[in-house]
């Protein structure tokens, strides 16, 4: 079942992705469990062969430290809009298999395109090539995913195009609060 929190609500829009530079946001802690380091890897890579039209945001600390990374401490609910506002894409490339977390619902809820590995318990919101993409948790598949954005922003209006105007946000929020209130009903029995 998809879940939600109360905090998430629908402030879709049509986004404008006119910048050279792609901007990327990670917003899980930077363990190797979560991706972090073949991320990071993919994005060396790239930068070491010239392709320096990217940059990457983490609310995290890394302990790493790149020309092509902008890190900030963790981010307080209030900022996500900001903080989505400054996002291209967000990218969630965890190595393990994870329940359902937000972070990809969150983006989608700013109509951000997402990049999410097959083992992203919310890749089941990603309808892949429509919503965002759904990839291998590899070196080699962020490298190229991340690369053919770069290239073909006309990607990221797609699925921006198609997550504000094709997607049924209301009803996966609308379902949470079915489920909590279901919930509370059995709390009071």
């Amino acid at each position: 079942l998809p879940i939600s929190h109360r905090e998430i609500s629908d402030h879709r829009k049509i986004k404008k992705f006119d910048s050279e530079i792609l901007r990327i946001t990670y917003l899980a802690p930077a363990k190797p469990f979560k991706g972090y380091g073949i991320l990071r890897d993919a994005l060396d890579e790239l930068w070491n062969e010239g392709e320096h039209r990217f940059r990457l945001t983490m609310y995290n600390e890394s302990g790493d430290s790149r020309e092509y990374m902008e890190i900030h401490e963790a981010f307080h609910y209030s900022e996500m809009a900001e903080m989505f506002e400054k996002t291209d894409v967000l990218i969630a490339p965890s190595v393990w298999y994870e329940t359902y977390g937000f972070t990809v619902l969150e983006a989608i809820s700013y109509g951000v395109p997402v990049i999410v590995s097959e083992n992203v318990g919310a890749k089941d919101l990603v309808e892949n090539e429509e919503y965002g993409m759904i990839i291998e948790p590899t070196k080699q598949a962020i490298k190229q995913a991340v690369e053919r954005v770069i290239q073909d922003r006309s990607w990221l209006e797609k699925c921006n195009w198609n997550i504000v105007q094709e997607m049924k946000l209301d009803k996966i929020i609308d379902s949470f609060l079915e489920i909590q209130k279901l919930y509370e009903d059995i709390g009071s029995i």
